[in-house]
């Protein structure tokens, strides 16, 4: 069900800017959202408002499962291309791939949760409604791709997310790094 092209770092732009807009009108004294861009030309194919949303909800859940104190989240944005060897390891299907990966440093999530990760309604929050990954996961699915999670209790969790990279020109690398910290 892909519906066009996006530019990853166009996105990645636009949740960041919504990410600190709203953590700071919900009082958070200290965001370090970080983004490692190697290519930001890059192109997936996707639907712009799903990709956001997508990233929205990793981002924000991200920030959310810091522990109080500076709030650290770094989205990592690579290329991959996927040989046959790679898909008979049960990898993703041939092809050009991009991975995007949300990484924070807040307490993991525990294994009970894990085996109903992407079920609507199961949330670690108190204030949750359980949505949000069940969203996710149907968004990648839907534009063809894989996600996937690493976590380690009390260190922090990376989700991933692949998704079919579109053809560009020339390629040039870029590292973003945007703070907030209070006035």
């Amino acid at each position: 069900v892909v519906t066009g092209r996006v530019c990853v770092a166009t996105v990645l732009n636009e949740v960041f800017e919504i990410t600190r807009r709203h953590f700071r009108q919900s009082g958070v004294e200290s965001l370090d959202l970080r983004a490692e861009v190697a290519d930001r030309t890059m192109m997936v194919e996707a639907d712009p408002d799903h990709l956001k949303q997508i990233l929205i909800n990793l981002v924000f859940n991200g920030v959310e499962a810091c522990r109080e104190g500076k709030r650290v989240v770094i989205t990592r944005v690579r290329s991959h291309t996927i040989t046959k060897l790679d898909v008979a390891q049960g990898m993703l299907p041939e092809g050009d791939w991009a991975s995007i990966a949300v990484c924070d440093s807040g307490g993991g999530i525990q294994e009970r949760i894990l085996e109903r990760l992407y079920e609507p309604f199961v949330s670690t929050k108190t204030s949750g409604t359980g949505l949000g990954l069940a969203v996710v996961k149907r968004l990648v699915d839907n534009c063809g791709g894989r996600i996937t999670v690493e976590t380690r209790v009390g260190e922090g969790t990376t989700f991933t997310i692949c998704l079919r990279r579109c053809p560009v020109t020339a390629p040039m690398p870029v590292r973003m790094h945007m703070q907030h910290e209070p006035a």
